[in-house]
C-alpha cells in the first residue's frame, strides 16, 4: 500500500476524518450484509455482523472475545477446517470449505465457510471469515440422494425392461430385465443405438413421443441371437437442461400374441363343429351384444329363423336389462366364470330358465362370446321343491357358530353334521358320516354313563356337559356340549351342539399364570396396547390407551373396536378381521384414524399380531402409536420435494453472487484499514512535532 502524503497536520486530520467516515460506512455495510462475517485475531473473535449472530442464534456479546474453535461441534472438525485453511491460504490466498457449526441452542448446522487473511504480509492482523447457512440445501440434497437410490432400486428389481435413450436413440441406461430379455450385456447395450434392436421405430413415432411427452405402443425387438420379440412399450419423455431423454418401460408379450394367432387359426376349424352340434350354441358380439352366429339347434329351440336370430340383440331373448347383462358379463371376465343362469324368452313368448356356459373367442378379428344354452326349467323346478323342504332345517344348522351333530340313539353313528363341525374336527363331511360319537370322544367308551344320561332324557329335553373331542390330527380339546333327544327321519336320535372351549380354558390358565407378569409390561408401555377377539370386541386395553382416548377401562372394554375408528377406516378393520378368521397369522402394519371426539381424528400406526393357541387364532394383539407429527412431517417433506430443484438452483446462484459481493467488500475493508493505520502513525508524528514547538 502506498503511503499517504500530507503537507500539514490539518491535512492529516482532514484525511483521517474521511477515512474514519469510510471505515464507519464499511462497518455498516458489513453489519447488514446477507451473509455472516467474522474477524478472528489469534483464534479470538474480534468482530461479527448481525447475520453471523442470526446464523448462530445468539447475541453479539455471546461470541465477541470467545475462541473461534467454540463455534465448531468438536475439536476434530475445527482441526480439519484449520488445516485446509492453512494449505489453501498459502497456495491460493483464500479458503472455501463446507463444514458444520454448533449453534447457541446446541443444534448442528451445515455451513459454507470462506476465509482470507486481513493482510497476507501480516498474519497478526487476523483472518476474515464469511459463513453461509446451507443446512436446508444439504438436507434437500440428502433427500434427493435417497429418492434417487430408491428409484434406481425399483428399476433394477422390476420385471419389465427399462431403457433410457436420447432423442437420437443412443442408449444411456438399461436395467437387468431388458438385458436378460434381449440377450445383450449392459456394456454392449450402452454402446448401441435403440434402432439396432428396435425394428419398427420411425421418425414419425419419435416426433410424436417428443410432442406429446408420452406414448404407448406395440413393437418388435430383435434379440442378440436373432429372435424377434413382440413387446408392449410405454414411453415418457423427460426434459433436462442438457436436453430431453426418453424412458421406455418394456413388457414381453411374445407368448401372448402367439397364443392369439393360434386361436384365430383354429376358429374356422371348429365352426362346423358348432353349426351341427345338438347343443344350443350362440356367438355374441362383445361390443354391441348382437347375435353373430346361431346353430341349427338354436333355431329350433328359440323358434326363430336363422336370419331373424343373426343380428338380433341378445336383450331380445334375455329378459334382463341390457346394462345388467353387460355388468354380469364383465364380472364373468374378471372372475373367469364361464356360466350364468338367466331367463330366456322364446319366439312364442314362453319364458324358460337356462344355464349359459360362456367362452371368449376371436373370429375374423372380432372378440366374441361363445355361449352354450342348456334348458334347466324342469330341473330348476325340481330342485326348488327339494330346496324349500330342506331350507329351514339346513339354514339353521349351517348358520350356527357351534358344531352340530345328529347321531343314531342306538348305535351312536353320526347321521348329520354341519360345516362348523367339519372345520372344528378337521374331517370332511363324508368322513364324519362314517364315524360314531365314540370316534370323536376318547372317553365315551370308557365312561358309558353318558348313554345312561341320554336314556333319562325325554324328547325335547336337553342337558349341557363338558367333554373332550379328538380332531383328525389326533389333538384333543375341551368342548361344551348341549345335547337332547329328537326325531330324525322317523327314528330316535341325539342332537348335540358342541362349542370349542379351548380358548376359554387356555385363557383362564394363562390369566392365572401370567396376568401379573404381563400387566406391568403393558401398563408401563409408552404405546397403546389392546387385545381384541376375532369379532372385534375389546378384551383389554392398557393405561396408555385409556389416557389417550380419555376413558376408563369399564367404559371401553367389551365394546367393539370399530366404535372408536374413523368411518373411512372401518372397512379396512373389517377386512383385517375377515383375514384373521380365515387363518391369516401374519403380523400386519397399517395406519388408521381414531376418533377422540366428533371433530378430532388422530392418525395411528398399527401393528397387529394374532394370538395363537393349539394352532388356532384366539385373539388379536394390537399395538398403536400416535403418528400425528410424522404425518405433518411427511406433508412438509412433500412440499419441499416439489420445490427442491428450484430451491437448489436459486441457492446456488445466490451463493455465487454473495461470494462475489463478499470478495469486493473484503478488498475495500483491507485497504481502508491500512490507510487508517498509516494516518494514525503520521498524526502522532505531527502531534509530537507540534508539542515540541510549543515547548
Amino acid at each position: 500500500m502506498k503511503p499517504i502524503k500530507a503537507n500539514s497536520y490539518k491535512d492529516f486530520q482532514k484525511e483521517l476524518g474521511k477515512l474514519q467516515a469510510e471505515h464507519y460506512h464499511l462497518q455498516s455495510i458489513f453489519k447488514v450484509a446477507p451473509i455472516g462475517i467474522a474477524l478472528v485475531v489469534e483464534e479470538k473473535i474480534e468482530f461479527i455482523n448481525d447475520q453471523f449472530c442470526s446464523i448462530m442464534n445468539c447475541e453479539n456479546n455471546n461470541l465477541i472475545g470467545k475462541n473461534f474453535k467454540d463455534v465448531f461441534p468438536d475439536n476434530e472438525e475445527y482441526e480439519r477446517v484449520f488445516k485446509k485453511h492453512s494449505e489453501e491460504i498459502k497456495n491460493e490466498g483464500i479458503c472455501k470449505i463446507e463444514t458444520k457449526f454448533r449453534r447457541q441452542d446446541g443444534a448442528i448446522i451445515d455451513i459454507y465457510l470462506s476465509s482470507t487473511l486481513l493482510d497476507p504480509d501480516d498474519q497478526s492482523l487476523g483472518t476474515t471469515y464469511t459463513a453461509l447457512d446451507i443446512t436446508d440445501r444439504k438436507n434437500t440434497e440428502r433427500k434427493l440422494h435417497t429418492q434417487i437410490e430408491q428409484n434406481e432400486q425399483i428399476l433394477k428389481t422390476t420385471l419389465d425392461g427399462y431403457i433410457l435413450t436420447d432423442t437420437e436413440g443412443k442408449i444411456e441406461d438399461v436395467n437387468q430385465s431388458y438385458c436378460e430379455m434381449s440377450g445383450y450385456s449392459r456394456e454392449e447395450l450402452l454402446q448401441m443405438n435403440i434402432r439396432e434392436v428396435e425394428l419398427q421405430l420411425s421418425d414419425k413415432r419419435i416426433e410424436k413421443m417428443i410432442r406429446l411427452g408420452r406414448d404407448r405402443f406395440e413393437t418388435k425387438h430383435k434379440t442378440k441371437d436373432g429372435v424377434i420379440l413382440d413387446l408392449d412399450v410405454s414411453v415418457v419423455v423427460m426434459n433436462f437442461v442438457q436436453g430431453p431423454l426418453v424412458a421406455a418401460f418394456i413388457r414381453d408379450i411374445t407368448k401372448q400374441r402367439k397364443a392369439e394367432k393360434e386361436l384365430k387359426k383354429s376358429e374356422e376349424k371348429y365352426r362346423s363343429f358348432f353349426e351341427y352340434n345338438d347343443a344350443v350354441i350362440l356367438f355374441i358380439n362383445h361390443e354391441d351384444q348382437t347375435i353373430y352366429f346361431a346353430n341349427e339347434a338354436a333355431v329350433k329351440y328359440y323358434g326363430y329363423s336363422k336370419n331373424e336370430l343373426i343380428g338380433m340383440k341378445i336383450s331380445n331373448i334375455n329378459i334382463m336389462h341390457v346394462d345388467t347383462i353387460k355388468t354380469k358379463m364383465r364380472e364373468a371376465r374378471k372372475k373367469k366364470q364361464n356360466y350364468f343362469v338367466f331367463k330366456h324368452k322364446l319366439a312364442n313368448g314362453e319364458i324358460r330358465d337356462v344355464q349359459i356356459y360362456q367362452t371368449k373367442l376371436y373370429l375374423n378379428d372380432q372378440e366374441l362370446f361363445s355361449i352354450i344354452v342348456q334348458d334347466i326349467t324342469d330341473q330348476k323346478k325340481a330342485k326348488e321343491e327339494i330346496r324349500k323342504k330342506e331350507e329351514q332345517f339346513h339354514t339353521v344348522i349351517e348358520a350356527a357358530g357351534d358344531a352340530i351333530f345328529v347321531a343314531d340313539f342306538e348305535t351312536s353313528r353320526i347321521l348329520l353334521v354341519n360345516k362348523q363341525a367339519c372345520k372344528t374336527l378337521g374331517y370332511s363331511q363324508k368322513e364324519l358320516l362314517t364315524k360314531t360319537i365314540g370316534d370323536l370322544d376318547p372317553e365315551f367308551d370308557e365312561q358309558n354313563h353318558r348313554k345312561n344320561i341320554w336314556a333319562n332324557l325325554d324328547e325335547g329335553e336337553s342337558i349341557t356337559i363338558e367333554v373332550l373331542h379328538k380332531r383328525k390330527d389326533g389333538t384333543v380339546f375341551p368342548v361344551e356340549v348341549r345335547t337332547g333327544i329328537i326325531k330324525y327321519n322317523g327314528n330316535k336320535a341325539v342332537l348335540g351342539f358342541a362349542r370349542d372351549i379351548s380358548e376359554r380354558k387356555q385363557a383362564e390358565k394363562l390369566l392365572r399364570e401370567s396376568e401379573e407378569k404381563y400387566r406391568l409390561l403393558t401398563e408401563t408401555s409408552g404405546d397403546m396396547i389392546l387385545l381384541q377377539d376375532l369379532n372385534g370386541q375389546i378384551l383389554y386395553i392398557n393405561q396408555t390407551g385409556l389416557d389417550f382416548i380419555g376413558t376408563t377401562r369399564s367404559e371401553i372394554e367389551g365394546k367393539l373396536i370399530t366404535e372408536f375408528i374413523s368411518q373411512e377406516h372401518i372397512e379396512l378393520m373389517n377386512k383385517r378381521t375377515e383375514q384373521r378368521l380365515k387363518g391369516d397369522i401374519r403380523t400386519c402394519h397399517y395406519e388408521i384414524g381414531i376418533k377422540l371426539n366428533p371433530d378430532q381424528v388422530v392418525p395411528l400406526e398399527i401393528i397387529s399380531s394374532p394370538i395363537i393357541q393349539d394352532g388356532n387364532i384366539t385373539s388379536i394383539l394390537v399395538i398403536a402409536r400416535d403418528i400425528t407429527e410424522r404425518k405433518r412431517t411427511e406433508i412438509e417433506l412433500k412440499q419441499y420435494r416439489e420445490k427442491l430443484e428450484e430451491l437448489v438452483k436459486k441457492r446456488t446462484f445466490e451463493l455465487e453472487e454473495k461470494n462475489k459481493e463478499l470478495e469486493k467488500y473484503n478488498d475495500m475493508f483491507i485497504g481502508r484499514e491500512f490507510r487508517i493505520k498509516e494516518l494514525k502513525e503520521k498524526l502522532k508524528i505531527f502531534e509530537d512535532k507540534h508539542n515540541d514547538k510549543k515547548l
